[in-house]
């Protein structure tokens, strides 16, 4: 198994899966701060629930896929109106010469 993996080879899939594991740890360690429970101590752990967790990340995976690809779409559009913006000023620069 290659554990050399580098974020650009990852597919959106894997990285949205990884994102819902992120997301819900950062759902436990709230709950625990919440109440007063060291999330990296012994009581902590018992609010680890391993299937709970695969059922979180198997339920939250094409909802951010969604986000991921929707970002995505966004930044290639600002960046194609950037460029936009860009021939504008430069077409407006030519005129003046």
């Amino acid at each position: 198994m290659d554990y050399n993996t580098n974020i650009k080879n990852i597919s959106m899939y894997e990285f949205a899966r990884w994102a819902a594991l992120l997301e819900a740890v950062e759902i436990i360690a709230a709950k625990c701060k919440d109440r007063g429970i060291d999330f990296d101590g012994p009581m902590g752990m018992k609010f680890i629930k391993p299937l709970d967790i695969q059922d979180y990340v198997n339920n939250r995976t094409d909802t951010l896929m969604m986000k991921i690809k929707t970002a995505r779409e966004i930044e290639k559009n600002l960046v194609s109106i950037k460029h936009l913006q860009i021939e504008k000023q430069l077409k407006s620069l030519e005129v003046i010469h």
